[in-house]
């Protein structure tokens, strides 16, 4: 992606008990199959689970780990707030399909959100028998996560075979070796109307879901910031094309919080058609 962003803000932390280390939370994401793995993974780690307004959540015995997912993965305000506050987000695919289009919007939704460390998981393994198959969707993920600067030639990846060194075994191992949890968050302030750097999503990332778009000066969008969404109205000058990275402001319809390097997210009738980040609050 062209210059996808610059400074970034960091996610909100989950509440918990003073003098408590709070859980690790691992956020499925990705195709249908991120359900799949959340029922064998809770099963794997003998994890509780429960289900809040779409949201499911198990949680270990100890309360050290909590995986979740999201049952409406096309929605992409929940899908960032549960990013909000992940520690490391796993992009499920389905091995017997590869990686879907949503693959790259959960990807794109990881880096917006500023979750710490994104990795790949596939589920599903055990109906495909052609080990170079599995190796090209994983070349193909890992690609995927760099173009989104998300280090993908990094990226920690597991599987739910029983047949592979980087199985369910492996993942218990890397889970318990000690990942780090979100920072603080820095200071935000309520706000109606910023400047901001963004990137239009292009044609070629658009076309999947029809959700390529053109911006005008009073074109209306929803804005994600912060864990919040809100109505918007542009103001710029000329118009900004699929592809582009413009500078222009945002009033919104009522105030939310935010601070200069804020991420957000640009949605238009519930889809993503854009990304963007604070450079300067106006008011």
């Amino acid at each position: 992606m062209k210059n996808l962003l610059l400074v970034a803000l960091a996610a909100l932390l989950c509440t918990s008990v003073p003098g408590e280390a709070r859980a690790i939370e691992v956020a499925l994401v990705g195709d249908d199959a991120r359900l799949t793995a959340f029922d064998q993974l809770a099963d794997d780690f003998n994890a509780s689970i429960t289900e809040v307004n779409g949201v499911r959540r198990a949680a270990t015995p100890d309360h050290k780990l909590v995986f979740t997912a999201i049952k409406a993965g096309r929605d992409p305000v929940s899908v960032a707030n549960q990013l909000l506050n992940a520690d490391l987000a796993f992009v499920v695919v389905d091995s017997t399909e590869g990686p879907m289009p949503i693959s790259r919007e959960h990807v794109v939704l990881a880096r917006q959100t500023r979750v710490p460390l994104t990795g790949i998981y596939f589920a599903e393994t055990r109906k495909v028998d052609d080990a170079e198959l599995l190796e090209l969707e994983e070349l193909e993920m890992r690609e995927l996560l760099s173009i989104y600067k998300l280090e993908g030639d990094k990226a920690p990846v597991f599987s739910d075979s029983t047949k592979t060194t980087n199985g369910v075994p492996a993942l218990r191992r890397f889970l318990s070796s000690g990942l780090s949890t979100r920072p603080p968050e820095g200071p935000l302030r309520m706000g109606s109307e910023f400047h901001g750097t963004f990137y239009l999503l292009s044609e070629p990332e658009g076309r999947e879901r029809n959700r390529a778009v053109t911006i005008t000066n009073g074109s209306k969008l929803d804005v994600w910031i912060s864990g919040s969404r809100r109505s918007a109205v542009v103001k710029t000058q000329g118009k900004h094309w699929p592809g582009d990275v413009p500078d222009f402001a945002m009033e919104l319809d009522s105030p939310a919080k935010m601070a200069g390097g804020s991420r957000l997210l640009l949605i238009q009738s519930g889809m993503v058609v854009g990304v963007g980040v604070v450079a300067e609050i106006v008011r």
